[in-house]
């Protein structure tokens, strides 16, 4: 993925993109490069950009649903500096209706990843429970553990709302 990271970023530069449309246009290819891993690795039940009836106003980059946890939902940033704040909001309010959801954040900055961990484990941050650097090895880790789930779709129940 760093390969693919590092010729982004040169054709990025090559036709003088600016410093906005650059996040814009990495944002969006990280978002769907992760969810073709997933759809990929079987996961067919996806639903990105999802909203979720319960939780008014919060958009999620992709939520699972799954037989046991129920709800896994992930919000992807490629910076961090000041961006997670929201995130940290969104993964609270997920919380409070059920502890056994799970939130995680996905990035490609390690930097920044490592402190928020950091933060996670000193109880500093609740809500999400891990920032993921896709780019490290540990992620492969973290995804063949998401794996392991047995994810499930929800037509029956009308859980996600319409986009707006």
């Amino acid at each position: 993925m760093i390969k693919t990271h590092n010729l982004l970023n040169e054709y990025l530069d090559k036709n003088q993109h600016n410093s906005q449309s650059k996040k814009v246009i990495r944002g969006k290819i990280n978002e769907y490069l992760i969810l073709l891993y997933f759809q990929n690795k079987g996961i067919i039940n996806l639903y990105p950009q999802a909203y979720l009836f319960f939780i008014p106003d919060n958009k999620f980059d992709l939520v699972l649903f799954t037989k046991t946890k129920r709800i896994i939902a992930f919000n992807f940033k490629t910076c961090l500096r000041d961006r997670y704040k929201q995130t940290i909001v969104e993964a609270q309010q997920l919380k409070k209706l059920d502890t056994r959801f799970e939130f995680y954040l996905l990035t490609n900055n390690t930097v920044e990843a490592q402190r928020l961990n950091k933060k996670i484990k000193q109880g500093k941050i609740l809500g999400i429970n891990q920032v993921i650097d896709c780019f490290l090895p540990q992620a492969n880790i973290f995804l063949q553990t998401l794996l392991t789930n047995q994810f499930l779709p929800f037509s029956d129940i009308n859980m996600i709302k319409n986009k707006k």
